[in-house]
């Protein structure tokens, strides 16, 4: 990868104030990384004299530094005994994606209330939704879907428009561990059909209309 400093002219340079408030900064100072060069090769590769540094150590490192809660805990950060390209990742370990970044705020009563989600439609339509809100569509998306049998593994197709909603089919879907299938609503009739047939899903998530570039449909 290219250095910055051989690049002419940067388009954007955020704040310092911008730049303090990242994640990725509050990861950096936590492990006494001065800059992004020294960020790529401490992630990336072995530095010789750094301990703390390389994939493994990084990726085995990310969990714990970003709280995620695991039902059962990982042997290894990875096996790429096939090759880096079939590598698998924290084997033997199981975790469930709306719990750890929907349901467990949406419980606490510290962060229920906070904002999850801020849409704009093209119409000019704001809608806010808090990490309950989402928790609570979200539940009744995965209680519809095993009402109609769905289960894990199973495929369930989003012909959606981008709205709020697709937030909590999403993860209604990882609550019961079915396999959402995004279909892009701009699609002709023949690419959508086709892409249905393949996913072959069981349920299908739609609309009755939306807009694109001013123009609604349906």
């Amino acid at each position: 990868m290219e250095s910055l400093g051989e690049f002419d002219e940067a388009v954007h340079e955020p704040s310092q104030e911008f730049v303090e408030s990242t994640n990725v900064k509050a990861f950096m100072d936590e492990y006494g990384i001065d800059d992004y060069e020294e960020l790529i090769a401490r992630t990336t590769g072995d530095v010789e004299g750094v301990e703390q540094s390389g994939i493994d150590w990084f990726w085995n490192t990310m969990p714990e530094y970003l709280d995620l809660e695991f039902y059962e805990e990982y042997e290894a950060v990875r096996d790429d005994s096939d090759g880096p390209q079939f590598a698998e990742w924290y084997p033997g370990g199981k975790l469930n994606i709306a719990h750890n970044t929907l349901d467990r705020h949406a419980t606490d009563e510290e962060t229920r209330d906070e904002i999850a989600c801020i849409w704009e439609g093209e119409p000019g339509e704001v809608r806010e939704l808090t990490y309950e809100d989402l928790y609570r569509q979200a539940n009744r998306v995965a209680n519809a879907l095993e009402e109609r049998g769905i289960e894990a593994g199973d495929t369930v197709g989003l012909y959606m428009a981008m709205v709020p909603e697709v937030i909590s089919i999403l993860y209604g879907c990882f609550k019961v561990g079915a396999i959402a299938v995004p279909i892009f609503s701009g699609f002709g009739v023949d690419a959508t059909a086709t892409r249905i047939a393949d996913a072959e899903p069981t349920v299908l998530f739609t609309g009755d209309g939306f807009y694109r570039r001013g123009v609604r449909s349906g």
